[in-house]
């Protein structure tokens, strides 16, 4: 539905990730999230339940 309302064959989406991976920053008061940040390309032979599922796959990998 994204990609069909925007007129793309990708769509973007982002998730907040914490910025607490430094020793010395774990006591640190303080708000530390990033955003990643994803640029997906839509299959439409596919269902929504299976982009979803691909995508929290690649956001996996990229937050270990």
């Amino acid at each position: 539905m994204l990609h069909e309302l925007s007129g793309t064959d990708t769509i973007i989406t982002g998730a907040p990730a914490a910025g607490r991976e430094m020793p010395e920053l774990q006591e640190m008061p303080g708000l530390f999230v990033n955003t990643i940040v994803l640029k997906r390309p839509v299959d439409t032979a596919k269902s929504f339940s299976q982009l979803v599922a691909e995508t929290m796959e690649v956001l996996t990998a990229e937050l270990e």
